[in-house]
């Protein structure tokens, strides 16, 4: 029987790839570094043949000023090549080899690189020391790089001053974009070489990790958000001006974990004011809605892995942030054309952000004259965190006009007198700040203690039985 090289998913190789020590990646291992952003590496396929090939996923490249592809390689170039002498090579943009020796000592050298054309550069291990990272200790080799000419003299290049990593278990500690070793450059996507630091990775599991959908609306019953929404437009031609600014409070009430995702119901108060021309109404609304949130495939990809929906774009992470960038940097097919092409857009272009357990899209755009559009966090309440400004949306009614209940006396010492309130209505009183501080059910007397309340300005919120919401101030 013929003996047949084997293309196997990379998940079913963790061991086999393990054996030798300061391996450069590992198959069965995702790991994330810093770079502009988060960088991701993992391994799709193995194919075995006496030597191992690792072919890392794809990431976006530029070919030229007009040409992007999404299946060439890897921002570590577009295979790695393990052989059994310890050498882990990696191949460039213009097809060039990168090796590094992972089984050098201390001041051993060798050529790393040497094109047709251009600077050779050697490599050597500078040091191996213990080091604790990510909560780990390791033993951790050091390798810096030299560029000589073509009569085997050392040059200034800056190559000279980047160094990579590699630790005995866990592969690399730091490491660059081998895709553009050692000066390559891709001008429209912003990069160059780079040194790059392990901040997190799977198997063990520590330090960052890829957040998905369902993390970012990871909410528990009493959490609070609070988002401010602004939107602005103004035809100069037609004298025409409209502005919007939305306060909204999700208040969450409840959650229910299924076997698909994450039930929730919450309540939802917003203040909205409408500005035309220079005539501002105001309304206030106020809602208990029943959602669901389901996993996301495309959101849930890692940092800099392509999403292939309506357009072709990546996500990038920075910490518990991730980024869809604005249409401007979105990739499409041209018929005709063999490979992707920005897309070129216009109106006010943002890029929407997600937190991790703090929800989202907030964005901001004022790129263009008389147009913007914000939604911006300005608090949270998650278990005892807190963080920001509590919104209070009825503090920004005019009361002598918007009130449709009396209360007296005003200001109140023990009892709050209410008029224009039916039987079997729910109040609520809420402070300065936005705190529920009482609450109850108007029965035949209409009246409220406020005996235990502290000196201070309230808010009576009054729900009649067919949710009609009336609302008025106070003082005690």
């Amino acid at each position: 029987m013929s003996k047949l090289p084997l293309l196997l998913a990379a998940t079913f190789l963790p061991l086999m790839l393990v054996s030798q020590n300061y391996q450069t990646v590992n198959s069965g291992r995702t790991s994330l570094f810093s770079g502009v952003g988060t960088k991701a590496i993992r391994i799709d396929s193995v194919h075995v043949s006496g030597d191992s090939t690792l072919y890392p996923f794809a990431t976006i490249q530029q070919h030229d000023i007009e040409c992007f592809s999404v299946d060439q390689a890897s921002l570590i170039g577009p295979k790695i090549i393990i052989r059994n002498n310890g050498q882990n090579l990696f191949i460039n943009r213009n097809n060039d080899t990168i090796t590094i020796n992972t089984g050098a000592e201390v001041n051993e050298s060798w050529v790393a690189f040497q094109p047709a054309q251009g600077h050779k550069i050697i490599a050597m291990v500078t040091s191996k020391e213990k080091l604790t990272f990510l909560g780990l200790d390791d033993s951790v080799k050091t390798i810096g790089f030299q560029a000589y000419d073509g009569n085997n003299q050392p040059v200034n290049h800056s190559i000279n001053e980047k160094t990579i990593q590699l630790s005995k278990e866990y592969g690399f500690k730091q490491v660059m974009n081998f895709y553009l070793f050692p000066d390559l450059e891709s001008p429209e996507l912003d990069e160059t070489l780079i040194s790059m630091e392990l901040i997190g990775m799977t198997n063990p599991q520590v330090g960052l990790q890829n957040f998905t959908w369902l993390d970012v609306f990871d909410f528990q019953s009493e959490d609070e958000i609070h988002i401010i929404e602004t939107s602005t437009e103004e035809e100069i031609f037609s004298n025409i001006s409209r502005s919007q600014t939305k306060m909204l409070i999700f208040k969450y009430l409840t959650r229910n974990d299924t076997l698909n995702g994450l039930n929730y119901a919450y309540s939802l108060e917003q203040g909205i004011h409408n500005t035309f021309n220079g005539t501002t109404t105001y309304q206030y609304m106020f809602d208990t809605i029943n959602t669901s949130v389901f996993p996301n495939p495309h959101f849930d990809k890692l940092s800099g892995e392509p999403v292939f929906a309506e357009w072709v774009f990546v996500y990038n992470q920075y910490g518990n942030e991730k980024v869809e960038p604005d249409m401007n940097n979105m990739f499409t097919y041209d018929l005709g054309y063999p490979c992707l092409g920005r897309i070129i857009a216009d109106g006010c272009l943002h890029s929407s952000s997600y937190n991790k357990g703090l929800g989202g899209p907030y964005y901001s755009c004022s790129n263009l004259p008389g147009q913007s559009m914000d939604r911006t966090l300005v608090y949270y309440k998650k278990g005892n965190t807190t963080w920001g400004m509590p919104l209070t949306i009825v503090s920004i009614e005019n009361d002598a006009e918007k009130s449709e209940i009396e209360v007296y006396p005003n200001p109140a010492s023990d009892l709050l007198y209410i008029k224009n309130v039916t039987p079997d209505s729910n109040f609520e009183i809420w402070d300065i700040t936005g705190k529920t501080v009482a609450r109850g059910m108007f029965s035949h007397a209409n009246t409220i203690s406020v005996q235990n309340l502290t000196k201070g300005v309230y808010f009576l919120i009054v729900t009649g039985r067919n949710g009609e919401v009336k609302t008025c101030r106070f003082l005690k």
